[in-house]
């Protein structure tokens, strides 16, 4: 899966349509949809992924498929997110 399908994959329990409605693409499918791009695009501009935006994530390296991972947990509008910053030398 490319950045923009995992970012979109978080915004997945924000859709309030069905299946057919999601497969024909008209009207209330495609506000919303057109709705979530503007959210997955501004997380990708915001942790700054515009480079690998159609990239496949796993072929990415170790930190951005982390940055990835931030931004589709961005991406579900959580209202607390914990983070785990722990260092290990």
């Amino acid at each position: 899966m490319t950045v923009l399908d995992n970012l979109m994959l978080g915004r997945h329990h924000h859709v309030g349509y069905g299946t057919l409605a999601a497969l024909v693409r008209v009207g209330k499918a495609s506000r919303e949809e057109a709705r979530n791009r503007e959210v997955v695009e501004g997380i990708v501009e915001f942790l700054e992924l515009h480079p690998v935006r159609k990239s496949y994530v796993s072929m990415l390296p170790y930190g951005l498929q982390k940055r990835v991972e931030l931004g589709r947990a961005l991406a579900m509008a959580p209202r607390l997110l914990m983070l785990d910053d722990r260092w290990r030398a």
